[in-house]
């Protein structure tokens, strides 16, 4: 037989790789999001994935988070770790074994808003990682993956109602609520369509513009058969002054960030800034 090619002393010859065989498909908890976070890198942002139609199915489970503050959302998304209280342990837990996917919408306490949702990944205190805890030992952590993060107003959710609970509004639920399939998948549609589609939601006025439009109006002159004497206006109390110092301050940070960042194209810092610049207390 022929030698072949010569080959030179110590190395060997690579094996030939064959024909190409496609990868073979992933299960619905296995395929990477939009967002992909670990504790040891920061999030890279990642090209719009193809639809998932797999994800939101008749079978997927959803359950309403809410969080005390959005530092622990950031550190959430930052470590994709979650932590819960005790009396959502069960549920949760249970949907994870016989549903093919559970999906968890996050609301923040007075923000008058969800941030978005997170794909359950692990039984709740059986995190992939033990060696770190963002949450100081609130609860027994475990792994979530998060898919989309953006805000959805209230108002733009008030007409959808969770039969699971009496058929309120779907921001009147408790931390730990779950959703019916219908209610969830349009909570998670919304979501994917402001991020997506931005356009089809009507423009509102920004407060820059209503103070506009009010200056605009002319005050009544002093003395008119009309109106009468001009009143004296009453003294500004110091409440009346920190009120009016806290919506400069407000004001100053929305001509900042007019407009949210994308969170497909901005960076994790860029998003993480907009989010803490949320002034949810004062709402």
């Amino acid at each position: 037989p022929s030698p072949g090619p010569w080959v030179p002393p110590g190395s060997q010859r690579a094996p030939s790789p064959g024909p190409w065989q496609p990868p073979a498909p992933a299960g619905p908890r296995s395929e990477p999001s939009p967002w992909h976070y670990s504790a040891a890198a920061q999030p890279v942002a990642a090209q719009p994935p193809p639809p998932r139609p797999d994800l939101h199915t008749d079978r997927t489970r959803y359950f309403v988070i809410t969080s005390n503050t959005k530092e622990n959302v950031v550190k959430s998304v930052r470590y994709g770790l979650w932590a819960t209280q005790k009396k959502n342990e069960r549920a949760l837990d249970e949907a994870f074994q016989t549903a093919p996917a559970v999906i968890l919408v996050f609301s923040v306490n007075r923000s008058d808003a969800f941030q978005g949702y997170a794909l359950m990944r692990s039984m709740i205190g059986r995190p992939q990682s033990r060696s770190r805890d963002p949450f100081n030992g609130f609860g027994r952590l475990f792994d979530v993956e998060w898919l989309r993060l953006h805000d959805l107003p209230y108002r733009e959710v008030k007409d959808v109602r969770n039969p699971l609970n009496m058929d309120r509004p779907v921001q009147f639920s408790r931390d730990g609520q779950e959703l019916s399939n219908s209610a969830g998948r349009r909570l998670c549609g919304l979501i994917d369509r402001h991020i997506d589609d931005p356009g089809s939601f009507p423009k509102q006025e920004s407060q820059a513009q209503v103070g506009a439009a009010a200056q605009e109006v002319q005050p009544p002159p002093l003395y008119s058969l009309d109106h009468g004497p001009a009143s004296i206006p009453p003294a500004v109390s110091r409440t009346s002054r920190s009120r009016s110092r806290s919506r400069g301050r407000r004001r100053k940070r929305e001509r900042k960030y007019r407009r949210a960042p994308h969170p497909l194209e901005a960076s994790f810092d860029d998003q993480v800034d907009f989010f803490l610049s949320l002034d949810y207390d004062s709402i």
